[in-house]
């Protein structure tokens, strides 16, 4: 019902934090270009030597280990960020080196220049004292690239963004940067959340859960498309989470501040009101798991009334979520401050 793209994103942006395996290819082939020109190792040299540089067009065959190179270099172009420096491996033609550009969209002419070869670099072009280009350059482009500032010899050849020591996880997490933050994370994921309960939350919110309504979009019919918690509307999450009568008891009972809604919420709207209304936040984080804790018991009790014919009263599920809750209180380090506050008790 959710992808597995969904599935393998960071909270923050609506997944589950497993690891991406596009995302870690990504962040390995942004380390060996990282490696690529800040290293004198074998594979930098012989890199260099085949293909000259990831942001080369690639006009003759090469391995499919290097076009996932190049597509990376693409991708992550803007936060590649070069220095120059002697005995620099920089390619003077494919590389951004000019302002963020390359040489080749300032000048395009020096293409056809015959003293210049495709796979040269800008370690015969600057010395320890600064720039020497070639003299055979036009006066505008000598005088362009005199502009460009070079660095010292305890810098980079390129930079992530202009930090000289960029982390793996910078790495990875640049590959999830153009999707959008969710805003309810920190609520479903809040520091006592229990994976059992948060999981069928993330499902909820992602229309996940395999209800009448979420099925006839998947063209699957089923016969007994009604709720079979009310019996009166159709079987939906929307529906289910908390616009049913029996659902919204449930939430009423354990959590009475929502008994001043006019209209029945949501789920973002539920998480939304405990967020802005609680400003203990320990006597949030347990409103928090209990709003996770009935909605997974809720789809639960769902499952056993349509497939096993067993049915728990509103008041009756409350009394199993309230004792689950009270039970994950002794665990907490300030369970007992939230029992003594919440007047919570369990017979």
């Amino acid at each position: 019902m959710i992808s597995w793209d969904n599935t393998c994103k960071p909270l923050v942006y609506g997944g589950l934090g497993i690891v991406s395996l596009q995302a870690l290819r990504f962040a390995i082939n942004c380390g060996l270009i990282y490696r690529l020109y800040n290293s004198n190792n074998p594979l930098a040299f012989w890199l260099r030597a085949r293909y000259g540089s990831p942001w080369k067009p690639n006009h003759m065959p090469c391995s499919a280990f290097w076009k996932t190179i190049c597509c990376t270099a693409e991708r992550a172009r803007h936060k590649f960020k070069f220095q120059i420096l002697p005995n620099s491996p920089i390619s003077v033609f494919w590389d951004h080196w000019c302002l963020n550009d390359s040489i080749l969209a300032m000048f395009p002419e020096l293409l056809n220049d015959p003293q210049l070869k495709p796979n040269d670099t800008l370690a015969a072009w600057v010395s320890d004292i600064g720039w020497e280009p070639p003299s055979h350059l036009g006066h505008n482009i000598q005088s362009f690239i005199q502009s460009i500032p070079t660095h010292s010899e305890d810098s980079k050849h390129i930079t992530w963004d202009y930090m000289n020591n960029a982390s793996f996880k910078e790495f990875y997490n640049e590959f999830f940067v153009n999707m959008d933050h969710v805003t309810w994370h920190p609520l479903v994921w809040h520091s006592n959340y229990s994976l059992r309960f948060s999981v069928f939350t993330w499902m909820a919110l992602l229309n996940g859960l395999k209800t009448a309504d979420a099925l006839l979009k998947r063209n699957i019919y089923i016969e007994n498309n009604t709720c079979s918690l009310c019996h009166d509307f159709h079987d939906s999450t929307t529906h289910i989470f908390f616009e049913c009568d029996y659902t919204y008891r449930v939430l009423c009972n354990l959590i009475p501040i929502f008994n001043c809604f006019f209209l029945r919420p949501n789920i973002p709207q539920a998480f939304e009101f405990i967020a802005d209304s609680v400003s203990d936040s320990k006597i949030k984080n347990c409103f928090l798991f209990t709003l996770n804790a009935i909605i997974y018991h809720t789809w639960i009790e769902r499952n056993n009334r349509r497939f096993k014919n067993t049915h728990s009263c509103a008041y009756t599920l409350s009394s199993k979520v309230k004792k689950v809750i009270f039970l994950k209180l002794d665990n907490w380090k300030h369970g007992r401050y939230i029992k003594e506050k919440l007047n919570l008790s369990y017979h």
